[in-house]
Parts: C-alpha cells; structure tokens; sequence
C-alpha cells in the first residue's frame, strides 16, 4: 500500500516532442513549434532553447510553462540552416531534451548565369554552322533549389540541371538569337540570364521558286525572307535564264531591264531579312527567267523568278474582275428584265388589236386589186341567185378602225348584207 501511493506520488517524466510549421516558413514570415511531454510527478515545467548547432545557450530559456508550450519567433534567410530550437523538461534535477528543430526558411534564388561555350557569363558569341554549341545555366541561392530552363530560337525551354551543361551537336542558321536561363521557385520572382548566339551561314532562301513578276508599267515587286548571319552584303545579283528556268548558264551582259533590290533586316531577329525585288522597265527581248543571287562573306545562294510582259489593259482588266462582275450581273440582270418587260408590253398591244380585227373574220374573200363578188345561193331555191359587188355595197362606217389607224382595213373590210326583201324571200 505504502508503496503504491509512492508510486502516485513520485513519476519520471517523458522525453518532450515537438512539431514545427510551416516548412519552409516563406522568409520573415513566422515559424510555430509546439512542444508536449508529461513532466512528471511532482509536475516538472518545460522550456525553449535557442542557438545554432550543437551550442544552445542554457542560461537564458526563450519560454518556460506547462505542457503543451508553444514557441513563435519570425525567420530570415540568414536563420536558415543555422538556427535550431530545443524543448527541455526540468523535473527536480533531471533535465530531458527533445530533438532540435532546425530553421527551413524558403527564398527565391538570388541569380542565374548563361555560358556559351568556355566563353564568359552571359557574353555574346559566334560560331560556325553545323558546329557543336555548348549551353551552361548556372543558378545560384534559392530553397527549395530553384528550377531552371533554357530557351531560344533552336530549343523550347528545356529543363536543365544546374551547372550541368546542354549541347546542341549541329548547330544551324536557324539558330541564331537571343538564349534565356530562367531560375525559379515558389518563393519568389524568377531570375534571367541571357546571351546571344550568333551562327555564321550563307543566304538560304525560304523556296527557291518566287511567284512570277508581271510587268504592266507600274513597278511591279516581289518580297520574301533571307536567312543569313551576316545578312546580305551588297545588292542581289541577277542573271538572264532566257525562256526555260533550267538554264544552268545565266548571261551577265543582257540589256532591256532595270531591276532595284533591297533587304532589310528583321526587328528582333539577328539573321531574318526581308528583301525586295522591283522591275522598273524591261523589254520584250529580255522577257522570261532571272536567277537571283543573295551573297555574304560566308556564301551565296541563289533562285529563280519569271517576268512576264503583261498589257495594262489586260492587267486593269483581272485586277478588276471581282468588283466588275457585281457590276456585269446586275446590268444582265437588269437587260434581261427590260427585255421581259417589253416583251410582254408588245404581246398584249398585239392580243388588243387582234380583239378589233376579229369581227373580219366572217369575209368570205377580199381582193383589192379586183372586183369581188359574193354569191348566196338559197338551199330551197337554186335558181335564185344574188350577185353584189363591191360598187353597189354601201361604205363601212366609221368606227374602231379609225381611231386605231386602221382605216385601210376597214375600208377592206365588206361585210354580208342579206336585205330583209332577201330574207323574206
């Protein structure tokens, strides 16, 4: 019994624990650790220490209390790694200490670097086509570790590894520019390193075929792109190909033309340029196939364009097309509705007149060059015979036929007079 209540009495305490967040705390921003133990019987107390590794400053507690004892103090890039905290408990002359927390402090990186080939940081450099480029990001600070990518003309941000080098075996006109390393992580703005590759090439055209230059007296101009590091040092040169684009031998001395050419090179695009070719006048004789040549002081490179000889006339004509056809259908289509139109005016005068001549229908015959007689003969009695002529029949009255201009017609026009002594007999 004695001893059982000793037991309740006198109880050794339990190693204390703690927990820390958030990990990583965002730099001066504050970090939050509990710390929980059973302090025993009697009841011991706890407390937070301070210090750097293994070197805790005893003499001066940051926090003593009662389980659980929570500790809050705000960090800085320079607290991390460096800084730890402990919890002790202090029962009679026992003292147990928990493991230490070390500070985890997140910040962005502080810098980057691009090296091209053994050249300096971020330096300009150049190089020779279908050669091997070498690519060095290099970023420096920053927990968690930063990640880091590369990018330009030749590569779709790639991720890289730090201080490890990316190659590029065979290196082509294309890409040359402008190359990024980026550093970031979630802690705060990226970092940016760039530099400038620059590939030295001869010209290359982007078909080597241009659409033809038709020539109406109006300077025609063709415009297209030319990649080249250095771009194009002098004018195009042009050689006659006569009338088949297969001629491997261009002439130099032919006369008739006047050509003006010019490139221009491509805001931001190191070895983009933008040419044009413009025919001033040209002759007959001269007319068919060009090689152009583009040259700089590693190569030249060349393609063929057709002149045509077109008359202004006929190239007013196609060039107008689209906005005379609306024109061209709308007056067919007003042609063919006047045509209707009168037409049907013409029918109906034709059917109205028509409407007074029909009462003539009942002539037996009419000629106006001789005497015409009608003859009636009686079914009953056929010997009786009655015989008028055109001098005993009275003149037609006037009527419609006047009015209508018809007056010849109607003087014409005899009708059958059966008397009523006739009829009676």
């Amino acid at each position: 019994m004695l001893s059982h209540m000793r037991a309740l009495l006198f109880q050794r305490p339990t190693t204390p624990s703690i927990s820390c967040s958030p990990t990583p705390v965002p730099e001066n921003n504050n970090v939050s650790c509990t710390c929980t133990a059973n302090v025993g019987q009697p009841a011991g107390s706890l407390r937070w220490l301070s210090g750097s590794k293994n070197n805790f400053i005893t003499n001066s507690p940051l926090l003593t209390g009662d389980s659980p004892l929570v500790l809050t103090r705000q960090l800085t890039r320079g607290d991390h790694d460096v800084t730890q905290f402990r919890c002790d408990v202090l029962w009679s002359s026992e003292i147990k200490s928990s493991d230490s927390y070390t500070a985890d402090v997140g910040y962005p990186p502080s810098g980057v670097t691009l090296r091209i080939n053994s050249s300096q940081t971020n330096q300009d450099v150049v190089v020779l086509e279908h050669g091997a480029v070498t690519f060095t990001c290099s970023a420096t600070g920053g927990n968690p570790a930063a990640d880091v990518t590369l990018s330009g003309p030749g590569l779709q941000s790639t991720p890289v590894t730090s201080q490890v080098p990316h190659v590029v075996p065979d290196v082509q006109c294309g890409d040359s520019g402008s190359y990024r390393c980026t550093a970031r992580n979630k802690f705060g703005p990226e970092q940016v390193a760039s530099a400038t590759l620059y590939v030295k090439c001869k010209p290359h055209f982007s078909s080597t075929r241009l659409p033809p230059i038709r020539f109406t007296g109006k300077a025609p101009s063709v415009v297209f792109n030319v990649t080249a590091y250095p771009g194009p040092t002098d004018s195009l040169t042009f050689g006659f190909l006569g009338s088949s684009a297969e001629n491997s031998a261009p002439q130099t001395d032919y006369k008739g033309i006047e050509f003006g050419s010019s490139c221009q090179a491509v805001s931001n695009r190191v070895n983009l340029f933008t040419c044009v070719v413009t025919v001033y006048s040209i002759i007959p004789a001269v007319v068919g196939f060009y090689q152009v040549t583009a040259s700089n002081p590693v190569g030249s490179t060349a393609l063929v364009i057709e002149i045509l000889l077109q008359d202004p006339e006929t190239s007013d004509q196609n060039n107008g097309i689209t906005s005379s056809s609306a024109s061209g259908v709308t007056l067919g289509l007003g042609g063919v509705l006047a045509l209707v139109v009168v037409i049907s005016v013409v029918f109906f005068v034709w059917v109205w007149k028509r409407r007074w001549i029909l009462p003539c229908a009942d002539l037996h015959s009419i000629n106006n060059s001789k005497r015409v007689q009608y003859e009636a003969k009686r079914s009953t009695d056929q010997n009786f015979e009655v015989t008028v002529t055109q001098s005993s029949l009275p003149r037609a009255p006037e009527g419609p036929y006047e009015s209508l201009d018809m007056s010849e017609v109607a003087q014409r026009s005899i009708y059958s007079e059966i008397s009523p002594d006739v009829a009676k007999a």
